[in-house]
């Protein structure tokens, strides 16, 4: 079926989106060397745009209206502006160089002997003061301070003023694992006509996790093997005592039934229901692919939380293998974001190993959105009886009105995954005999079937 796009974007261009045309390697090269390079000139070239373009308009008024016509007023302008703009970089270059310098000392210093667990961690939707700062340099005449990040990518920044310190707040909107940090330091002048970056590196490692937002009100969950299921919801984990056989010493005394030894004059006691047990063993597998932080955050609260059990398996496309620790696993979250375009692989070796170890409850976490990775996992999950979970940032459904909005601008505001995208793969993985939850990361909760049908307009909020 062919997609439509809104006119906007036939016409202009999605902003950001990512290019699917094929381009050759070198081309690729080409185009991430020419871009470093005019960044390293904008860094080191002091002027601005509006610095050298009120260079020309002085020089032109000079030359055309003061010399020529002998303008006093174009005299007295010209050579103000000629000044000012010879003033800036006199104040921005040393001032430059004083950052460099501060800025390496601030930077926190680092030992070989760091630990994966003493990393810096942050999360996605979430502010964060991490230390870092510099001072305002205020008693430098016209000179402004700013800065961003550059290594890592999709992270905002924002200053804040403590005392004589600008501090950072950073959010991030990408999870994932970096071995440092670069950050762009722009000095500046109070015009806006000069200005000078300067980069600064901290080899700290950062690891960016997905928000868990209203999921840390989940109390737990429980998977249990094929075939076996609680015939109530308050039953007990190892089966209800619904099963009798005869009194052996050593039984405990309230597990007697006490009617039937009445009637028979037998001593028979309850015996929990063998046919119901709990799995012993989870194997849990995150499928990357596009717009998957919530999902992310459920397998991250499934792992922090022990909600899989204490015997477990949790892999990646990055790790079919998997790992049986909660740290390493964590990890494997944060990381699985470089494999959004085949989430999927791996999928069926890791169900392959985990059967190995016996009876084995899979569980599979998969983004909201349909893409390539939904075929190779229907095919993968076909009698395992596997439980799907899937984590939602609130549902969207198109309102009257809406559809014709679309077709002439690009719909960014919308909150809130599409209503009918996700419950076409619900459909799909219930055909495949398995079943579906789908966890709301906003709210906190699990969507029962009307809430993904119908979902109401508060519930992306």
């Amino acid at each position: 079926m062919r997609r439509v796009l809104p006119l906007s974007v036939r016409l202009l261009g999605a902003p950001g989106a990512k290019s699917r045309t094929w381009a050759p390697a070198w081309l690729s090269l080409a185009r991430r060397r020419t871009r470093a390079g005019v960044s390293l000139i904008k860094d080191i070239f002091p002027w601005t745009p509006l610095g050298l373009l009120l260079t020309l308009f002085a020089a032109y008024g000079l030359q055309h209206f003061a010399y020529a016509e002998l303008d006093l007023v174009w005299l007295v302008l010209g050579y103000a502006v000629l000044c000012l703009l010879a003033l800036c970089p006199l104040v921005v270059l040393p001032a430059s160089i004083a950052v460099r310098l501060i800025a390496n000392r601030a930077t926190r210093p680092t030992s070989g002997e760091q630990q994966p667990a003493e990393r810096l961690v942050l999360e996605t939707k979430h502010w964060r003061t991490i230390g870092y700062g510099l001072p305002r340099l205020s008693w430098v005449p016209l000179l402004q301070l700013s800065w961003s990040w550059r290594e890592p990518t999709h992270v905002a920044v924002e200053l804040e003023t403590q005392g004589s310190r600008l501090i950072e707040r950073v959010r991030a909107g990408e999870r994932g694992v970096h071995p440092r940090i670069v950050r762009r330091i722009v000095v500046s002048d109070a015009f806006g006509l000069c200005r000078i970056g300067v980069r600064t590196i901290e080899h700290d490692p950062l690891t960016v996790l997905p928000a868990l937002l209203g999921l840390s009100k989940i109390a737990s969950f429980s998977s249990f093997a094929a075939g076996d299921e609680l015939p109530h919801p308050h039953g007990l984990s190892e089966g209800d005592r619904l099963e009798l056989r005869r009194y052996q010493p050593g039984d405990p005394l309230r597990f007697v039934h006490w009617k039937i030894m009445a009637r028979s004059r037998q001593l028979m006691v309850r015996m929990p229901e063998r046919a119901l047990s709990l799995a012993k063993r989870v194997a849990a597998f995150l499928v990357a692919g596009p717009q998957d932080d919530a999902t992310a955050a459920v397998a991250r609260l499934a792992l922090e939380r022990g909600f899989l059990g204490d015997d477990f398996l949790f892999g990646t496309a990055e790790q079919p293998q998997g790992v049986s620790t909660s740290a390493a696993g964590v990890i494997l979250v944060a990381r699985s974001i470089d494999h959004r375009d085949h989430g999927e692989r791996g999928l069926s070796q890791f169900m392959t190993i985990a059967e190995r170890g016996g009876p084995t409850s899979f569980i599979v976490l998969v983004p909201p959105v349909a893409g390539p990775w939904l075929e190779p996992t229907l095919a993968a999950c076909r009698g395992k009886r596997a439980t799907i979970l899937i984590g939602v940032d609130g549902l969207h459904t198109p309102e009257r009105g809406e559809r014709l909005k679309d077709l002439l601008f690009v719909h960014a505001r919308h909150t809130g995954h599409p209503q009918s995208a996700l419950s076409h793969i619900i459909a799909q993985f219930r055909g495949a005999g398995c079943s579906v939850a789908v966890y709301d990361r906003p709210a906190g909760r699990i969507l029962s079937n009307s809430q993904i049908d119908r979902p109401t307009k508060g519930a992306a909020a």
